[in-house]
């Protein structure tokens, strides 16, 4: 579960920590799969939001900036219809990091805005549902597997996302430099 850290104004906010964030999505596959060694790659998105009752909805948004949404009361992730699969399949994996660490959030609906690194959100909510996604997407488990026979270009495309969040992840995971 998440831990109390108090944000600039004083208040109190639960916060996730990068290991919670890591078990939680490991568990979310584990509850899916059955386990994480010999998941198919892509990892099957379609899977996880038919086990958990969720609803994918493409669409348009309002503004080009807005990737994804998710919303509490019906369960449903919407996503951009224009954007590339790689980058569809990093939103609905970030909306789905919201279902699964933000239920105790006020807010009904989150939105998701484009941006190149995922780690360039400052919305420490944001940035939990970003970290969850790229652990979804690419468990430490099947990555330390491909990693460092192949380059961070095949691990993206084997992995079903883009390059610069593979690279990404690859840095987080402390496999390659930054």
């Amino acid at each position: 579960m998440p831990v109390e850290e108090h944000n600039r104004e004083g208040g109190t906010v639960m916060a996730w920590s990068t290991s919670m964030i890591e078990a939680r999505a490991s568990d979310k596959l584990i509850e899916t799969f059955g386990h994480i060694q010999g998941i198919s790659l892509p990892v099957s998105l379609d899977k996880i939001v038919n086990h958990f009752g969720l609803t994918v909805e493409f669409g348009e948004f309002a503004s080009a900036n807005i990737s994804g949404a998710y919303r509490k009361s019906d369960k449903r992730i919407f996503v951009s219809q224009d954007d590339q699969y790689y980058r569809q399949a990093f939103t609905i994996a970030h909306e789905l990091g919201h279902f699964f660490l933000h239920e105790d959030k006020e807010d009904e609906v989150f939105l998701r805005q484009f941006s190149i690194e995922p780690d360039a959100e400052t919305d420490e909510v944001e940035v939990e549902a970003n970290k969850f996604a790229a652990a979804l997407l690419m468990p430490r488990e099947l990555v330390e597997q491909y990693w460092p026979r192949h380059s961070a270009n095949d691990i993206a495309a084997r992995f079903g996302i883009s390059p610069s969040a593979a690279t990404w992840r690859l840095r987080t995971l402390g496999m390659l430099e930054s």
